[in-house]
C-alpha cells in the first residue's frame, strides 16, 4: 500500500512540475508578445506624423536623426521661395521630398518593428546580467555587467580570467613564501 500512495505522489508531483513548466513557457511567450504589442510602432501612424510636420514619423519610429534631413529640406525650401526663388523644380522637389518622406517615415517604423523582433528572438538579449564586480575592478571589463552566455563564449574574457587567475596564483605563492619565512624566524627566535 506504502509503495502505491508513494507512486501516486511521485507521479502526481511530476504532472505537477512538468504543467507549471509548460505554463512558464506559456507566460514568457505571452510577455514577448505584451511587450512587442507595447513597443512596436505603426507605420500608418508614422507617415501621418510627418505628413502634420517634417521628421515627426521619424521620430515617433525611434529614429528622430533619419528625419533631420527631411525636416531642413522642408525648412529651407519655403525660405528659398521667401528670398525670390520660385519655378517649377522648387515645387516638385518640395513634392518629392515630401512623398520620399512618407516612404522612408514607413520604412523606418517597419525598420524599427523588424529589430524589436530580433530581439526578442535572439536569446543573448533576454540573459540577465551579473555584476562581474571582481573583474571589473581589475579592469578586465569596461561596463562591470556582461551578460552570462556572452562571456562564456568570449575567448577574450577567458583569456583575461586566464591571466587573473595566474596573477592571483603568483600572489598566493608570494605570500605563502613569505609566511614560510616568518615561520622559521619565529622558530629560531624560539631557540
Amino acid at each position: 500500500m506504502k509503495k502505491k500512495i508513494t507512486f501516486f505522489l511521485l507521479l502526481t508531483f511530476i504532472v505537477v512540475i512538468a504543467g507549471n513548466m509548460v505554463h512558464a513557457e506559456d507566460k514568457k511567450d505571452l510577455y514577448q508578445l505584451s511587450a512587442y504589442q507595447s513597443e512596436s510602432k505603426n507605420p500608418t501612424v508614422a507617415v501621418m506624423g510627418a505628413w502634420f510636420f517634417p521628421s515627426v514619423g521619424h521620430a515617433y519610429a525611434g529614429d528622430w536623426i533619419r528625419g533631420l534631413p527631411f525636416l531642413v529640406i522642408n525648412l529651407a525650401i519655403p525660405v528659398s521661395m521667401a528670398y525670390g526663388a520660385s519655378g517649377a523644380l522648387l515645387s516638385y522637389s518640395f513634392v518629392g521630398t515630401k512623398i520620399w518622406e512618407f516612404v522612408d517615415a514607413y520604412s523606418t517604423a517597419e525598420d524599427s518593428n523588424q529589430k524589436l523582433i530580433a530581439g526578442m528572438s535572439n536569446p543573448n538579449v533576454r540573459a540577465p546580467l551579473t555584476a562581474k564586480t571582481s573583474l571589473a575592478e581589475d579592469g578586465f571589463l569596461e561596463e562591470g555587467f556582461v551578460s552570462g552566455e556572452v562571456a562564456a563564449e568570449s575567448k577574450d574574457v577567458q583569456d583575461k580570467i586566464t591571466a587573473l587567475e595566474k596573477k592571483y596564483d603568483q600572489q598566493f605563492d608570494l605570500l605563502f613564501k613569505r609566511l614560510k619565512l616568518s615561520k622559521a624566524e619565529v622558530a629560531e627566535k624560539k631557540d
